[in-house]
Order: C-alpha cells, then sequence, then structure tokens
C-alpha cells in the first residue's frame, strides 16, 4: 500500500447524474441548548395543525354535517323574557337589626331564591310540569291529575279500547298495572290520582306519559331558567325557553309571580320576626334595668343613716363643703388634742406650784380652767385675797389679826382648796379624754367603711346607666321595626312580565356554524396533539434543545419538478460556504481538517452534504479528498461515473495501492476513494491500525479529507471513523429522522473521543420555523463560473 498519493489527480471523464433532491438555503450556526419559548411553541402548533389540514378539513366538514343533522331533529325554540328588579342594600337594615343577629337575606341572595324549590314546585304543581305526555294533549286532560310524594316516575302507557271507555296502564316495564273505564279515578299505588275524561282520548289511542317527581320536575325547571344581572345587582332577566312560545311566556310568568310572592313572604316573616326577637329582648332589657333600679333603691335605703362621702351644697358661689361626719371626726381629733394638752399643762402647773416655782395664779393660762367654775372662783378669790394681803401687810405688822386671818386664807387656797380643784379638773379633762378617744376610734371605722359603699352604690349606678341605656335603644329598633312590618314594601318586584314570544331562537343556520367550528377545533387539536406526540424531527428547536447541537447549516427540500433556476444553484454554494466556514474555523489552525460525515439513519442525505461540502472545499484552491467510508452500501462512486473497486477496502487489505484506490474527478483539486470491495470483515478492517495510518499519510497531501460514512445506526463504522478522524458533523432530516432513535445513537458519542461539528438539517420545508435559516435574495454572486461537476450536483440537489 502506497502511502505517497499525488497531490494533482489525473485527469479523467466523470460527471454527476442529475438526481438529486434538495438545494441548501443555509441558516446560521446556533449554540447548543435553548429553551422551546411561548412563541415558538405557538408557531410549532400551527405548524402542527397546518401539516395536517386535511385532517382538520375533514372534520370540519363533518362538524358542518353534524350540526346540520342536529338542527333538523330540533323543534323551533321561542325564548320569554322577564325583568323583576331587586332593592338595594338599606343603609338603615344595620340599625334595625336586633343585637347579635345578620340580615336573614343578603340582595344578591335574592338571585338564588328564583332556583329554590320552594318557588318552583308550586310552579310545577301549576304548570303540570311534572308530567309529558307524547302525543301532546289538551291541557285540561290532567286538570284532574294529583301527584303525592310517593309518585313513581318512569313512563307509563295509556291505551284506550275500541269501544272509548275501557283503558289499560302500563308502567315503565311494559307490564298492566291498572284497567279502568274513562272517567274513573285510578293510580293510587302508583303515586297519583287520575281522572282520564273520555274526550281528552278517542278510541283505540295510546298515549305515552313521561311522568317525573315534583322535586325533579323543579330541578329540571331551574336549569332552564337562564339568569342575568347588572353589575350592582339591581335588575335581574329571567329567560325560558320552549317549543310552545304560548308555554314559554306562561311557565315565565308563573315563575316570576311565585318568585315575588315568595320574596315578599320572606320580607314580612324577616320583619316578623326581626319584632319578635326585639320584643323579647326589650322584655329583658327592661327587667333587667327594673332589677337594677331596686338594687339601687334597697342600697340607698340601707345606707341612709350611715356616712357617705357626698358633698352638700351650699351657699351659691361655694360649690361644696365637707360631709358632716367627716367634719365631726376631725373636730373630735382637735378637741381631744386640746383635752390632752390643757390636762398636760394643768398637771406641769400644779407640780411646779407645789415646788414652788410657780404660783397658783399660772393655773388661769389653761383654757380648760374656764370652764370649771369651781376652779375659776377659786383662783379668783385667791386673787382677791392676795391684793387684800398686800394692802394689809403695808399699813399692819404681822401680829395684826385681820393680817394673820388673811395670810391663813391664802394659804389656805394655794394648798389646799385651789390644788384639789385643779386635781379634780384634770381627772375630769382624762376622763373626756378618754371619751372623746373612743367616739374617735367608732368614727375611724364608720369613715373607713365609707368608700366601699360608694363604690358599691357607683356600681349600681352604673348598672342602671347601663341597662336603661340598652332598654332605650332597644325601645326605639323595637318601633321602628313594627312600624316597618305593618308597612313592609317587598325587596323583589315584577318589572316587565313575559310576553308570548313568536321570534324562533334557534337557528338551523346557528346549529350548523357551530358543528363546523367544532369539527374544525377538534381537528385542531387533534393535530395538535399529534404533534406533541410526533417522533420526527420538525423544528430547528429540537436539535439546539434536545440534541444539544449547533446548527451550521439547512439544506430545503424541492420536488425534482424540472423547475431549478440558477438563483437556487448560488443560494445552494451560500449555503456550503458557510458550511465550509464554520467547520474551517471550528478546525485546528495549521492542521488539515479530517471530517466524518454521517447521520441517524438512512435517507438522511449525508452523502449528498459531504459530496457538496467536499467540492466547496475543492472550489476554494484546497486540496480535498472525498473518500466513502459506507463500506455496507456506499454509492458515492456512481456520482462520478466510477467503479466501486478498487476501493477503500481494497487499500486496508493491501489488494490495491493508492494511486489505484485514488481518483480524480472534473475538479482538479478534488479526489475521491470509492467503499471498495463488500466483505464482512469490513468493520474490523476498520478497527485496526491500518485506518489511522492511511489518515496520518492522506493528511500530508490533503488539507481537507472527508469521509462518508453509514448512519450510526447501521453499527460501529461511524464511531470508528469518527474517533479517527476525531471530528464529526452529524446531518438530519427534517420530517424524517427519529428523534428519539436520534439522540440514542448520538449519547453514545458523548463517551467517545469525538468533536462533534454541529448538525446539518436536511430537507427543510420552506416555513416559518426555518425563516431564519435562509439568504436575502439578489445578493448571489452573479460573475462566479461554477464547474461542470458542482453545478451538476447542486442542480441534481
Amino acid at each position: 500500500m502506497s502511502n505517497n498519493p499525488p497531490m494533482v489527480p489525473v485527469q479523467g471523464s466523470g460527471g454527476v447524474p442529475d438526481e438529486w433532491q434538495e438545494i441548501p438555503m443555509g441558516g446560521p450556526a446556533e449554540s447548543a441548548g435553548g429553551s422551546v419559548g411561548g412563541m415558538q411553541m405557538l408557531r410549532q402548533y400551527l405548524d402542527s395543525v397546518w401539516r395536517r389540514k386535511w385532517l382538520v378539513l375533514l372534520l370540519g366538514v363533518l362538524g358542518l354535517a353534524g350540526g346540520y343533522g342536529y338542527s333538523l331533529t330540533q323543534m323551533s325554540t321561542y325564548t320569554a323574557q322577564s325583568t323583576v328588579w331587586i332593592e338595594g342594600d338599606d343603609s338603615r337594615a344595620a340599625e334595625l337589626d336586633p343585637i347579635g343577629s345578620a340580615d336573614l337575606l343578603q340582595p344578591m341572595a335574592w338571585v338564588q331564591l328564583l332556583r329554590t324549590f320552594s318557588v318552583l314546585e308550586p310552579v310545577v304543581v301549576e304548570r303540570q310540569l311534572y308530567v309529558s305526555p307524547v302525543p301532546k294533549l289538551d291541557e285540561t286532560a290532567f286538570d284532574t291529575f294529583e301527584p303525592n310524594e310517593d309518585l313513581q316516575p318512569g313512563s307509563y302507557r295509556l291505551l284506550v279500547g275500541s269501544d272509548g271507555e275501557q283503558f289499560t296502564f302500563f308502567d315503565p316495564a311494559g307490564s298492566p298495572v291498572a284497567t279502568g273505564r274513562l272517567g274513573e279515578p285510578f293510580g293510587d299505588q302508583l303515586g297519583f290520582r287520575w281522572i282520564p275524561q273520555p274526550e281528552h282520548f278517542p278510541p283505540d289511542g295510546e298515549v305515552t306519559l313521561r311522568l317525573r317527581t315534583l322535586r325533579d320536575a323543579a330541578r329540571t325547571l331551574g336549569q332552564q331558567l337562564q339568569t342575568s344581572v347588572n353589575e350592582d345587582g339591581t335588575f335581574l332577566e329571567i329567560a325560558y325557553a320552549a317549543d310552545d312560545p304560548v308555554e314559554a311566556a306562561g311557565v315565565l310568568n308563573a315563575v316570576t309571580s311565585r318568585y315575588v310572592q315568595v320574596a315578599t313572604e320572606l320580607k314580612r316573616a324577616r320583619l316578623v320576626e326581626l319584632t319578635t326577637v326585639l320584643s323579647e329582648q326589650l322584655a329583658t332589657a327592661e327587667r333587667n334595668l327594673r332589677e337594677a333600679e331596686i338594687g339601687l333603691e334597697g342600697f340607698r335605703v340601707q345606707t341612709i343613716t350611715l356616712p357617705s362621702e357626698q358633698a352638700m351644697a351650699i351657699t351659691p358661689g361655694i360649690e361644696q363643703t365637707r360631709d358632716p361626719a367627716i367634719s365631726s371626726f376631725f373636730e373630735m381629733r382637735l378637741d381631744r388634742e386640746a383635752l390632752r394638752q390643757d390636762r398636760d399643762q394643768l398637771e406641769t402647773i400644779l407640780q411646779r406650784i407645789e415646788s414652788g416655782e410657780l404660783t397658783v395664779g399660772a393655773l388661769s393660762a389653761v383654757p380648760s380652767v374656764e370652764r370649771s367654775f369651781e376652779l375659776r372662783d377659786a383662783i379668783t378669790e385667791w386673787a382677791s385675797k392676795q391684793s387684800e394681803l398686800q394692802t394689809l401687810e403695808q399699813r399692819y405688822t404681822d401680829e395684826y389679826p385681820p393680817l394673820q386671818r388673811v395670810r391663813g386664807d391664802v394659804a389656805r387656797l394655794e394648798e389646799i382648796v385651789i390644788p384639789a380643784t385643779a386635781g379634780r379638773l384634770a381627772a375630769q379633762i382624762r376622763m373626756e379624754e378618754e371619751q372623746t378617744e373612743g367616739q374617735l376610734a367608732a368614727a375611724s371605722g364608720e369613715l373607713r367603711r365609707i368608700p366601699p359603699r360608694a363604690i358599691e352604690e357607683a356600681r349600681l349606678q352604673r348598672q342602671v346607666s347601663i341597662a336603661g341605656g340598652l332598654f332605650t335603644t332597644l325601645k326605639q329598633r323595637y318601633e321602628e321595626a313594627r312600624l316597618a312590618a305593618e308597612s313592609s314594601i317587598p325587596d323583589v318586584r315584577l318589572l316587565d312580565a313575559a310576553t308570548v314570544p313568536y321570534a324562533v331562537v334557534q337557528s338551523p343556520i346557528l346549529m350548523i356554524l357551530l358543528g363546523g367550528a367544532g369539527g374544525i377545533g377538534l381537528g385542531a387539536g387533534i393535530a395538535i396533539l399529534l404533534g406533541i406526540i410526533d417522533p420526527k424531527l420538525r423544528y430547528p428547536e429540537q436539535v439546539i434543545g434536545e440534541f444539544g447541537l449547533p446548527i451550521i447549516g439547512a439544506i430545503a427540500y424541492v420536488p425534482s419538478n424540472g423547475r431549478r433556476s440558477e438563483q437556487l444553484v448560488r443560494q445552494a454554494a451560500e449555503a456550503f460556504r458557510e458550511i465550509r466556514m464554520s467547520i474551517t474555523e471550528g478546525a485546528q489552525p495549521d492542521q488539515p481538517i479530517v471530517l466524518t460525515i454521517s447521520s441517524p439513519e438512512s435517507g438522511d442525505g449525508k452523502s449528498f452534504v459531504a459530496l457538496n461540502l467536499a467540492m466547496s472545499f475543492a472550489k476554494q484552491r484546497i486540496p480535498t479528498l472525498l473518500i466513502d467510508g459506507d463500506i455496507r452500501r456506499g454509492h458515492l462512486h456512481r456520482k462520478f461515473d466510477l467503479e466501486r473497486e478498487p476501493g477503500l477496502t481494497n487499500l486496508l487489505l493491501d489488494e490495491a495501492s493508492s494511486d489505484e484506490v485514488l481518483h480524480a474527478t472534473d475538479s482538479n483539486w478534488l479526489h475521491f476513494i470509492s467503499s471498495g470491495r463488500r466483505t464482512e470483515r469490513g468493520p474490523e478492517l476498520l478497527t485496526g491500525q491500518e485506518l489511522p495510518e492511511l489518515l496520518h499519510a492522506l493528511k500530508r497531501h490533503y488539507a481537507v479529507i472527508i469521509i462518508d460514512t453509514p448512519p450510526l445506526g447501521a453499527g460501529i463504522d461511524p464511531y470508528v471513523f469518527g474517533v479517527a478522524t476525531g471530528s464529526l458533523m452529524v446531518v438530519l432530516r427534517t420530517n424524517q429522522t427519529n428523534r428519539a432513535f436520534a439522540a440514542a445513537k448520538l449519547e453514545l458519542l458523548n463517551r467517545l473521543p469525538i468533536r462533534v461539528a454541529g448538525a446539518v438539517i436536511n430537507a427543510v420545508p420552506k416555513s416559518k420555523a426555518y425563516q431564519y435559516y435562509s439568504y436575502l435574495p439578489g445578493y448571489e454572486v452573479e460573475e462566479e463560473e461554477f464547474s461542470s461537476l458542482e453545478t451538476a450536483a447542486l442542480q441534481g440537489g
């Protein structure tokens, strides 16, 4: 095996047949990662619908047909309308409510009242909505029909005999349950009593009766009522639809009439209950007030004679004075202190008189002496005798008898009379002092009991005030509620009664359109669901988000209808220029580019991409070698009108030299090696040392080596080539590549020393999903000349 292939291949004939179905559109390279945003998801949904537009159109047509068929089975519907006025919230309502109670019915709750059984069941009985005869009978036929609580619902049959008098009544199971003559009552065992009249049933006539319980019929009627309320809840619009316009108006008027009646009864019952509750509360409040007043009265009677701290009003200009009890207490304390001082002073003077320090005249300075007439007279007498003695001593000698007599009197007064009288006064003062002390102790106890009595009186007075205020408030509310009950106005009043409608509401055209819209919607939903579970590759976001591969190019699908223009060829060249640039910039500098090209499955267009990419490098005057590495099914040699052998396997088996396997093309810068002989040892040949040695030798002569390999799902061949070259480019085909299969095969690349150069999307549709991968028209390089081989390859695609 030669390791020196020529730099310039020998010229040979060959060409590319016009068999290709793709033309490149190109696109910007994108980094791996990213996620599908809201607009992208919407775009994918719309694309799924457009891709399955025939399914959507088919279901739309079926929906139109279904709507038309349904409209034929429906009878004309007439809708009667009525308006009810609802009184808004009254700000004075809270003032009338009893303490602790809430409003029995809020304004918006009147709307819910419409569908209650209290309103609807009487209407069901009045309008005989619990029975549906087929065929219809005159309304008077059921005037004698009286249902009860044991009514057994179901579909019954009444069969009249040929004589027009006898009848047989059959239950829902078809068994006869009653026989008799028209005009006679029956049905007690079935939960009703009915007297069918002969004028309503012809001979040999048959009527089917669908009976429902009153509750079920009322529930159905409530579901058929259509209501709407304005924003502030003032006007309630009610509508009822039926196939008979007279019946529609009659039922609706019966409903609104009963509705207003029940609302009025509820309002009156509410006011009566309100008055009753207020009356009971008023009686309780009055009883509590009376008990509080009696308690305060009894307390004041019991404490009327006891001291209190209440002030007494006196002369105008003076607000208050001290309470008598308190004043008396402090006066006694002053008296006690005065008595104690007088006693102490009197005893001190007596002691000093006995010692000779003072005379009896000092007793006059004691205030209590003035109260003792005996002591006061003795002191006065002593003063008189003392004056007389001084006069006599100035005139006479001591032997003068009157002088001695007067001196004896003075001595008797000083030594006997006055001290004895003063001692008795001191004893009397001590006694008064002790009496005053006892009175002070008693008065002090009384004063200490005044605050508790005052607090108790204040508490009783507070109870009276609270009970009186509550009684006054309830009395006012009771009178207002009683007046409101006597002159109550219902919260709900009929504003517009229902009239017989003559306009048909249910139109066949509307049903047809609704059927068509439903069919289209169903088709769109199915199309979106199929798009979600679609396993095929549809959008570039799936390549970036699921595979994590950057997109380095996109090739659009063009049908083989012969309508290919020079512009498409130029755009193809531009797309491969971009792919070539991405690969060149991603390669190591000053190193040959050795690239493996593969795809997950066959038919993805990897051979087409390999061929055109190799020619793009050759056009740039770069020595390029294209190797058909698909040793299992390779057919690139047919594009050059060459033989498969000798080729790569022959070279690896040493059955041919490098000169023999290298083939020239129309381009002087492009050489080609075919796949060679088919052999079972092909995979083993690739895993040996021959392939790395061959590539090492070829890299000395070629700047670009591109190897077209089998699909990733065909075996280990593309992985072996990828490890040998160190770089691999993946080709994915829109609307064909299975994403799950491709992801599984690409997962193996993460465990091998292979650098993934990126992904090229093949056969992309002309849709908005790939609009950013196209090129602006009018910027082609028009003076560029293509070789015959390159033009043939691109035009073939």
